[in-house]
C-alpha cells in the first residue's frame, strides 16, 4: 500500500514540486545567511536541507487525505477491515518518503557552496532517524486530517515551528531553555542533534531519544487514528457533503 500511495503522490505535480523546490530554497537561504554573516558553510548543510525537505514534504503530502475526501475515497479507506493505523500508516510512510526526492538537489547545493560533500555515519543516521520521525509525526497529522475537513488550514503552522525547534535553521543550543525542552518532545530534534553533537556520547544519546520519541508518537498516532476515524463516522465528516 505504501508503494501505491507513493505513486499517487508522485503523479501530483504539487507534491513533487514541494519535495524538490523546498530543499533548494532552504539550502540557498542558509548559504546566503552564512555568507552574509561571514560564517563558513558547514559540511552538514546538505543534511539539514534533506531533513527540512522531509518535514516539508510530510506536512504537505499528508494533505492528500483531504484530496481523498474530495475524491470520495476516504469513506472507503475508513471502512476498511484493516486497523486505521495500518490503512493510514502506508500513506504516512509514503508522505515521509516523498521528501527523499530532494536529496540529489541538496547534495548539488552543497557542492556549489563548499566544493565537496562529506558523508559519515552521523549524517546517514540523521537522515534515517528523520525519516522515522517524519513517518511517526505524519501518523498524528493524519488523524487530524481524517477528523476535520479544515485540517489543511493548519499545514503552514506546522512547518516553521518544527524547523526552528529541531535545529535545522539555527543551532538548537541558542534557543531559550524552555524551547529546548519543548523541542525534545518531537523526534526530529534528536535526529538533527545526532549530526550537530559535539561528542559521540551526545550523538548516541540524541539518537536514542529520537528513536524513543518516534515510538511514542507512533503509539499515539495509532490511538488517535482509531479515535479520529470513529469520531468522523459519527459526525459524518468523511465526505465533503
Amino acid at each position: 500500500m505504501t508503494r501505491f500511495h507513493l505513486k499517487q503522490l508522485l503523479r501530483t505535480p504539487f507534491f513533487v514540486q514541494t519535495a524538490l523546490l523546498t530543499p533548494v530554497s532552504f539550502a540557498l537561504l542558509k548559504w546566503l545567511g552564512a555568507a552574509g554573516s561571514g560564517v563558513p558553510v558547514q559540511q552538514s548543510l546538505w543534511v539539514d536541507t534533506v531533513v527540512a525537505g522531509l518535514w516539508a514534504s510530510t506536512t504537505t503530502a499528508v494533505g492528500i487525505i483531504g484530496f481523498q475526501r474530495f475524491q470520495g475515497t476516504l469513506e472507503h479507506l475508513a471502512s476498511s477491515v484493516l486497523p486505521p493505523g495500518q490503512v493510514f500508516g502506508a500513506l504516512t510512510a509514503a508522505a515521509a518518503g516523498l521528501g527523499l526526492l530532494g536529496v540529489p538537489l541538496a547534495v548539488a547545493v552543497q557542492l556549489l557552496a563548499t566544493g565537496s560533500v562529506q558523508v559519515n555515519a552521523r549524517f546517514v543516521m540523521t537522515i534515517v532517524l528523520s525519516g522515522l520521525a517524519c513517518a511517526a509525526s505524519a501518523g498524528v497529522l493524519a488523524s487530524l486530517f481524517v477528523l476535520t475537513r479544515r485540517a489543511t488550514a493548519f499545514e503552514p503552522l506546522l512547518l516553521m515551528p518544527i524547523w526552528l525547534l529541531s535545529g535545522v535553521v539555527i543551532p538548537a543550543q541558542v534557543l531559550p531553555a524552555s524551547a529546548q525542552v519543548v523541542a525534545w518532545l518531537h523526534p526530529l530534534s534528536g535526529a538533527v542533534r545526532v549530526t550537530h553533537a559535539e561528542t559521540s556520547t551526545e550523538a548516541i544519546v540524541s539518537a536514542c531519544v529520537s528513536i524513543a520519541t518516534s515510538l511514542i508518537w507512533l503509539l499515539v498516532a495509532r490511538r488517535l487514528l482509531v479515535a479520529a476515524t470513529r469520531r468522523a463516522r459519527i459526525d459524518a465528516t468523511l465526505s465533503l457533503s
